[in-house]
């Protein structure tokens, strides 16, 4: 039967600077000298723990370390980068808040999030995830520019709090933008 990891196991066997995210064995562990950073990277990019037969994620092991106890929700990478396990970086967040500040996804062809070419109506169309989970329209425009300005208008009505792909595309057109 495994045993539930405890902060004080934790410490026992690991060392973790918030500072930097990183974690690493203490001293020696089932017989053998353990150098450099514990666990291995699983397909989704995160690092992966292994204690006493058991796998943790180490965002959640770092959580863990700092505040005693495991994260209530689900932990984000601010910054949106998964090896990343800075405490600063990270935050116990629900759902939705978590897929709302994910990557743009691989199959997205424009590069900002909640902005696609209708091929219906031959415009652009921007549309929001909204507390409920569910995405809402913010209209359609003829030109590409428009339509990520409505996206990023609803961000910032809705409160978002993190660095979008709206964002990122509208500070790269007009550097000097205050987004």
């Amino acid at each position: 039967m495994q045993r539930e990891l405890t902060i004080g196991r934790l410490k026992q066997l690991l060392a973790y600077d918030p500072s930097t995210g990183v974690f690493g064995w203490k001293g020696r562990r089932k017989g053998k000298k353990h150098d450099g950073t514990p666990g291995s990277t699983d397909k989704d990019g995160y690092l992966i723990i292994t204690i006493d037969g058991r796998h943790y994620r180490a965002h959640r092991l770092a959580w863990f370390y700092v505040y005693g106890r495991f994260p209530n929700r689900e932990i984000d990478h601010i910054n949106r980068d998964r090896s990343d396990n800075r405490i600063s970086n990270l935050r116990d967040v629900g759902r939705l808040k978590n897929i709302i500040n994910s990557n743009v996804c691989v199959r997205n062809k424009t590069g900002v999030k909640g902005v696609h070419f209708f091929k219906k109506t031959g415009t652009w169309r921007a549309q929001i995830k909204i507390h409920n989970g569910k995405n809402a329209s913010l209209g359609y425009y003829h030109s590409f520019d428009d339509a990520v300005c409505a996206r990023l208008a609803a961000e910032q009505c809705i409160g978002y709090d993190y660095r979008s792909s709206a964002q990122e595309y509208v500070k790269e057109i007009i550097p000097t933008a205050i987004v």
